[in-house]
């Protein structure tokens, strides 16, 4: 039924209960008793159509969902019943109680009708022949491994050495045979990996965004500004050196020197350093971002103007002190941030060895490339030890590297 059309058999209704009295009265009266009970007969018909209309309205769900429509279908049940007892009590002709009669069942079946839930729809059950996943998993595991398979039991001297010639395992494969790395790109891979290159950039250049992001900020944090502009330089020098092709080589020249430059600006707070500082962490979200810097460097690798002493030990402390060291006090640390404790553990290997290399203070003097060797070697011994998943081992070896960083920092500030 159309809205226009419901919208009138309810004003119907309402004028029908208005007038009634004084139709009764005055147009039928008394002698018109016939007439009167087949005026009510109507009447009756056109609340009947009405309910019939709400029991429709309430099924199709115009009134509402859920609870609602099911109120208002009991609802719609006792007042059809009500008016059919009023209607049969209140009978004048046999004609009118037969037309009551037949409207109370009709509001009693449609309300019926209107109650009656419908069963849901089910969607079918897929139905597949096995092609559909051809490709994407493999027939025979077997048929697509590397290498030989270990064996159980196997030591774990063999494991981490297997990691080793794979590239991952760093620093322990110069400790283990007894060589110092070298300062070529060879040297840096096996302290330091490409990934954790990568993430380091990445996690530096997400503080400096907090300590650049105001002129107050800049001025309240400006000497972790300058140690992080310094690590990010020390990262690109290690790129440029790095063997193979690794992320941001071919920027790695101008960011580290135009990098290593702002690290010796921020050691003041100026309005000039803030905004150079500015424009550097532009300069790595646009790298981040898969653009290449325009230009060349000015001058060679010179280690002298990568990094001064003052942060790298800052950054060593940090590295060594702030997260190694939580990392290690408990199985349950070391067994959450295994992959955070590898990646600081190669960035001091990789911290020490930069302490060694050409043009650096004290690079040439035997007793601090002892203490820096010292503490490369029990870098690497962390990194084997969350290889192989030895907790115990790798709070060993982190205290062996606080105990070579306070060695060094008694004889060399």
């Amino acid at each position: 039924m159309s809205t226009f059309w419901a919208s009138l058999l309810e004003l119907a209704a309402v004028v029908r209960c208005a007038v009634r009295p004084c139709w009764d009265q005055t147009a039928f009266g008394p002698p018109a008793v016939g007439q009167a009970a087949l005026a009510d007969s109507c009447w009756r018909l056109v609340w009947t159509v009405r309910l019939g209309a709400s029991c429709r309205w309430a099924r199709e769900g115009w009134l509402g969902s859920g609870a609602h429509r099911l109120y208002y279908r009991r609802g719609s049940v006792v007042f059809g019943s009500l008016f059919g007892v009023v209607w049969g009590t209140g009978m004048r002709t046999s004609a009118s109680g037969l037309i009551g009669l037949g409207m109370v069942l009709v509001v009693v079946v449609g309300t019926a009708v209107a109650q009656r839930q419908r069963k849901p729809q089910r969607a079918q059950r897929p139905q597949f022949t096995g092609k559909e996943f051809a490709g994407t998993f493999f027939p025979d595991v077997s048929s697509v491994l590397q290498g030989t398979r270990p064996e159980p039991g196997a030591s774990g001297n063999a494991a981490s050495t297997a990691v080793a010639a794979n590239g991952s395992g760093m620093a322990n494969a110069a400790s283990s045979t007894g060589a110092t790395p070298t300062a070529g790109g060879d040297g840096w891979a096996k302290l330091i990996s490409a990934a954790t290159i990568e993430d380091t950039v990445k996690n530096s250049k997400l503080r400096l965004d907090q300590l650049v992001s105001s002129q107050t900020k800049f001025a309240g944090g400006y000497v972790d500004a300058r140690r992080e502009f310094s690590l990010q330089a020390l990262m690109f020098a290690i790129i440029e050196q790095y063997p193979g092709d690794v992320r941001w080589k071919k920027s790695a020249p101008l960011a580290r020197e135009t990098l290593a430059r702002m690290a010796a600006n921020a050691k003041v707070s100026s309005p000039q350093a803030f905004k150079e500082a500015k424009q550097r962490v532009q300069d790595l979200g646009d790298m981040l971002n898969g653009t290449a810097l325009e230009g060349a460097a000015s001058a060679e690798l010179s280690w002298g103007n990568v990094i001064d002493r003052v942060p790298l030990m800052q950054l060593l402390e940090w590295a060594q002190q702030e997260n190694i060291n939580n990392f290690v006090a408990s199985k349950e640390n070391f067994d959450q941030h295994k992959e955070e404790l590898q990646r600081y553990a190669e960035l001091v290997a990789a911290l020490g060895k930069a302490s060694t290399m050409t043009d650096m203070p004290d690079a040439t003097d035997a007793e601090y490339k002892a203490f820096a060797q010292q503490m490369i070697d029990q870098a690497g011994q962390v990194v084997t030890a969350v290889q192989t998943n030895n907790p115990d081992a790798a709070r060993q070896a982190a205290g062996q590297v606080g105990q070579a960083c306070a060695k060094c920092h008694d004889g060399y500030r």
